[in-house]
């Protein structure tokens, strides 16, 4: 409500209130994943809730005040994923080997995404808000050139611990019940559960960052963009960049989640003369 003064007051409505719907859902999808998972789906919920947090109250500010996004964002997913993890696993060796192929697997993604990103001439400036970064910069120190690759990282986290923890759990699993089986073994069943997850989990994530740009497409459609025009945009560039490095990240993310846990699983084989 707007009443300045002598004057008759007047209201205008800014926007529908959405929070009981958004609230509703989320409980809705809450509720779900407690009936199936049970316990292990409340740990689940408290690591998204954690997660959520983490980016909220320390990424978000933190890159805000002028800190690396680089550096803001790694921190920020090493701590998502021990704490996840650990709520999800508890102190285990399998645990461990989960949350190291994650890291591994988003610093390969990480490392591509810089070398593309210099290849193909894009950056935080190549955004579409380039100009409201700018004017934040001026105030906080915002450092605009590396805020993509913060995305980057937070975009495809999900994703690559989602392949990590499932290759590392069904080689623990497989190990348990023939604990006779080598390193090596271990590693080609690794590999061969992995191959069965590439197919899945890279159209997992290229179709989410499709899926996010699929107005944006339908806009350049209407006016009768060309391909080269279209694949040479900033916009696209960065959408394809993004998925396809979270994808590398995915990928290389299935041989050393399985060289990992073959280590794990037979280091005490290695100890017995």
């Amino acid at each position: 409500m707007d009443q300045p003064d002598n004057i008759e007051p007047y209201y205008t409505v800014y926007n529908y209130d959405r929070t009981f719907s958004l609230f509703a859902c989320a409980a809705v999808l809450a509720a779900a994943i407690f009936c199936i998972g049970g316990g292990k789906g409340l740990k689940s919920i408290a690591g998204l809730l954690y997660s959520m947090l983490l980016i909220i109250e320390f990424l978000l500010p933190a890159v805000f005040s002028g800190w690396p996004p680089i550096a803001s964002s790694i921190i920020c997913a090493i701590l998502s994923t021990a704490v996840t993890l650990l709520l999800l696993n508890g102190q285990s060796g399998k645990t461990f080997s989960a949350i190291l192929s994650t890291m591994i697997g988003m610093f390969f993604a990480l490392i591509l995404f810089l070398i593309t990103s210099a290849m193909i001439h894009v950056d935080g400036f190549s955004s579409a808000d380039a100009e409201g970064l700018i004017l934040i910069h001026e105030e906080t120190g915002l450092q605009i050139k590396d805020v993509l690759f913060a995305g980057v990282v937070i975009s495809s986290l999900g994703a690559i611990m989602d392949v990590g923890m499932s290759v590392v759990s069904s080689l623990y699993e497989i190990y348990h019940h023939n604990p006779t089986l080598t390193a090596k073994d271990i590693f080609r069943s690794g590999i061969e559960i992995g191959k069965d997850m590439i197919g899945t989990m890279t159209n997992t994530l290229i179709l989410a960052f499709t899926g996010s740009a699929f107005i944006t497409l339908l806009v350049f459609l209407s006016y009768q963009v060309q391909f080269n025009q279209l694949i040479n945009s900033n916009y696209l560039s960065i959408e394809i960049a993004q998925g396809l490095c979270g994808t590398f990240g995915i990928v290389l993310t299935i041989p050393a989640a399985s060289a990992i846990s073959a280590f794990m699983l037979t280091r005490k084989q290695k100890m017995i003369p």
